[in-house]
Order: structure tokens, then C-alpha cells, then sequence
């Protein structure tokens, strides 16, 4: 009783905050948008794939200096409760019009 209270409380307070300001706090690493334009210069397509809502990754993706090199942000949509990520990278290769030997997966 108590415990699963304390757990909704702190994760209602999570997502608050992650859509205050949270959304913002990222770390972008050394070399990455070089890469990305580098990327984008010589052809590639490139999108992110996640695990997050679909509409918070679109709004952080956009919100990134390099966001525009991206042809699409995919996740779950809401009120989907998990992710299987081999059928986001399907979407997203669907929706791209890329072919398993043109794609790379980069991450996690």
C-alpha cells in the first residue's frame, strides 16, 4: 500500500519535471554533430529510434542544434507500455525506405 503510493508519487513528480525542464537536460558529446553533418553530407539518412514517446523524442530531437539532419524520430506512441526496438527499426526503415544492408544501429 504505502510503498507503491511513495513509487506513483515519485514517478508522477518524474514526469513533471521531465516535462518542465528535464527534456532539455542532455549531454551532447564531443564530435557528435561533426559526425551527424558528416553524415548527412555524404548521403546518409539518418533518425533516432527509442525507447521514449514518441512526441517527447520528436521534442527533444528538435530541440537539438543538429535535430534538423534527422528524416525522422521514432517510438512508442502513448499509452504503449513497452517498446520492442527491432519493430521501431523496422518502422523507421519502412518509413526511410532503407534496406537491412543500408542501415546502421547506433546506441543501445
Amino acid at each position: 500500500g504505502d510503498d507503491l503510493e511513495r513509487v506513483d508519487l515519485a514517478v508522477r513528480h518524474y514526469h513533471e519535471r521531465f516535462d518542465d525542464v528535464g527534456w532539455r537536460e542532455h549531454t551532447v558529446y564531443p564530435g557528435i554533430a561533426e559526425l551527424l553533418a558528416a553524415l548527412r553530407h555524404r548521403g546518409d539518412r539518418l533518425a533516432v529510434v527509442t525507447s521514449k514517446i514518441a512526441d517527447q523524442a520528436r521534442r527533444i530531437v528538435g530541440h537539438l542544434p543538429f535535430g534538423h539532419l534527422f528524416d525522422g524520430v521514432f517510438g512508442p506512441e502513448p499509452g504503449v507500455r513497452t517498446s520492442e526496438k527491432a519493430a521501431l527499426v523496422g518502422q523507421a526503415m519502412r518509413e526511410l525506405g532503407g534496406t537491412v544492408r543500408q542501415t546502421r544501429m547506433i546506441g543501445d
